[in-house]
């Protein structure tokens, strides 16, 4: 299957343009793949039903600057169902910012490390399987395989499933992609965390040892 996801993208950076030539590098490549993007100005956040942030993060796990808001609340102001901390976080600013407390209503993805154009790639490539009929939770499982047959090309990230199996389906109708709430695979089985480097653990401590897999580029 082909075409745009009729969807909007949003890029969002508040960091002070810290990391603007990533919000630059991943909207050039996951634009392609949807009808709408929308590029917020500097501390600004676009509407988007899937949004990429480029942030910092205070002590407390709240975003830099906003010491009441952390990734949560901007989920849920925007009725995000995807929310990708798009810029390099440490694993224990990681910990505080899951912990900030909020309303759970959008999978959030955290990154450790981009592997540089890796990271577009897997996004590309995630959103792709997703156009064509997987849920999320299914199409990174198979990006990023648990077990044996990882490999070191994926970029390190921790997906916390808070939202559900998200998927893209085609309208009927229309014949365009729609994103309603959940999808049709059960959450339990993901409540405790994903972690896309390593092996599905309950989320404590990120395993130092974690290791990243394949992923396929963009088109």
């Amino acid at each position: 299957m082909s075409g745009k996801i009729a969807l909007a993208v949003g890029f969002a950076d508040f960091s002070g343009a810290d990391f603007a030539s990533f919000l630059s590098e991943d909207s050039a490549a996951v634009s392609a793949l949807f009808a709408t993007t929308n590029i917020a100005t500097a501390r600004q956040i676009p509407a988007a039903q899937i949004l990429f942030l480029y942030t910092r993060f205070a002590a407390n796990g709240a975003l830099e600057g906003t010491p009441a808001v952390g990734v949560r609340q901007i989920a849920q102001e925007l009725r995000s169902r995807t929310l990708v901390v798009a810029s390099p976080v440490p694993g224990d600013t990681i910990e505080n910012a899951m912990g900030f407390p909020g309303p759970k209503t959008a999978n959030l993805v955290f990154t450790l490390d981009r592997k540089g154009p890796a990271f577009a790639g897997f996004f590309c490539a995630l959103f792709e399987r997703m156009r064509d009929g997987e849920n999320m939770l299914e199409a990174w499982i198979e990006l990023a395989p648990q077990g044996p047959t990882e490999t070191d090309n994926n970029p390190e990230l921790v997906l916390l499933p808070e939202g559900g199996a998200n998927r893209f389906r085609a309208s009927p109708r229309t014949g365009v992609n729609y994103l309603p709430a959940f999808g049709g695979l059960s959450v339990a089985k993901f409540s405790k965390g994903i972690i896309a480097p390593a092996r599905c653990v309950a989320f404590r401590r990120i395993p130092q040892s974690a290791r990243p897999r394949r992923s396929r580029p963009c088109p």
